[in-house]
């Protein structure tokens, strides 16, 4: 409209009440983490637990003086047999001898003892062990051949036998290892047992058993060892493997049984025992005593003095059993069905096995006895 003037504006109303309030945002992107605290002080020690309940009492060795066929031993009682000390293994022990029933006596102590010859004679050749008596005092051979070696003046061919004989240091190896030599030590008898064969396996057909490890004995003047040894253990063999070679030192390596893959049974270890035959000793220094040689057919496992049995072989009727040793493992008989048995350690022969696998064979052994 014409000439119209617009009024001036009147003063703000008052604030209009807060609205409602909005929905949540989004989290932030979380921050990065803060350095690690200072450690803090380790806490006071706590207070000394109880006493434990005592263990059970073990047993003790119980010396029963010299062996007496008649006599009932009990679990640990010990006595001396043929100049060696024999630990019992069961009570009611009564009428077994010590050095041929391994079920019933450990050796525990293998005494200077051996073939007692008397008074000692310039002129005598004598054996390895032979035992003689110069001027009161008793002496053992350490070698074959031996003679004219006056036993005062040749300690290495002689070694005099003393009370303290009687309680020597006997350091058993049942695995590879290290033999450490005993303070005061002056004379060391080292047997070694090679690992027994493995039983054959046969899906038809004959399987012979594995032969027995090998076995050598060794005296030696311990100023001549180490204050250490290495110790080798031949292991058993598997089924239709040989058993490994043991050794001590530098000391001759005796081998183990071996394994065929026929139906004839594997030799003896120690180059001696034959096809399921007995193993004998070998003539001269160190003694030397062949496995027995595993079965043939169905035979058994071939016997050992020392060295281990052979094992036991079998055909589709008949099984064999496993051959024995007085002083080593025993051979593992045959199997008609199932697997052949396992040689017995130290050196026994696995079995064979008509239809499964043959037994594996003992492991050997290394059993050093000092004396002082």
């Amino acid at each position: 409209m014409s000439g119209y003037i617009p009024a001036p504006g009147g003063p703000p109303g008052p604030t209009g009440p807060t609205g409602p309030q909005g929905p949540k945002g989004a989290d932030g992107a979380a921050g990065t983490n803060g350095a690690a605290g200072a450690t803090g002080t380790p806490g006071p020690t706590g207070p000394v637990g109880p006493t434990g309940a005592a263990g059970p009492s073990g047993s003790s060795i119980t010396p029963k003086g010299t062996y007496a066929a008649g006599t009932t031993y009990g679990v640990a009682d010990s006595v001396l047999y043929q100049g060696s000390s024999y630990t019992s293994l069961q009570a009611a022990n009564v009428g077994n001898t010590p050095s041929t029933s391994p079920a019933w006596w450990q050796l525990s102590g293998q005494g200077l003892t051996g073939n007692d010859r008397g008074a000692y004679a310039a002129g005598t050749t004598y054996a390895l062990n032979d035992v003689v008596t110069d001027v009161g005092l008793r002496y053992i051979s350490l070698v074959a051949g031996n003679v004219g070696n006056t036993p005062a003046a040749n300690p290495t061919k002689w070694f005099q036998t003393t009370a303290a004989n009687l309680s020597p240091d006997v350091q058993v190896f049942t695995a590879s290892g290290t033999w450490t030599k005993p303070t005061g030590a002056k004379l060391c008898y080292v047997e070694r047992w090679g690992g027994g064969g493995g039983g054959i396996s046969a899906a038809s057909g004959n399987a012979g058993g594995g032969g027995g490890g090998g076995y050598i004995g060794t005296w030696i003047l311990a100023a001549s060892l180490g204050a250490t040894a290495a110790v080798t253990v031949g292991a058993g063999g598997a089924a239709l493997a040989a058993g490994g070679s043991t050794s001590f030192a530098g000391l001759a390596t005796v081998t183990g049984g071996l394994s065929n893959a026929g139906a004839f049974g594997g030799a003896g270890g120690g180059s001696i025992g034959g096809l399921g035959g007995l193993s004998s000793p070998s003539a001269g220094s160190p003694a030397v005593f062949g496995g027995g040689g595993g079965g043939t057919g169905s035979g058994a496992g071939g016997a050992s003095n020392w060295g281990g049995g052979g094992g036991g072989s079998t055909t589709n009727i008949t099984a064999g059993a496993g051959g024995s040793s007085d002083n080593g493992g025993a051979g593992g008989a045959g199997a008609l069905a199932g697997n052949g048995t396992n040689g017995s350690a130290p050196g026994g022969g696995g079995g064979g096995a008509f239809n499964g696998t043959g037994g594996s064979g003992g492991n050997g052994q290394v059993r050093v006895t000092t004396y002082f």
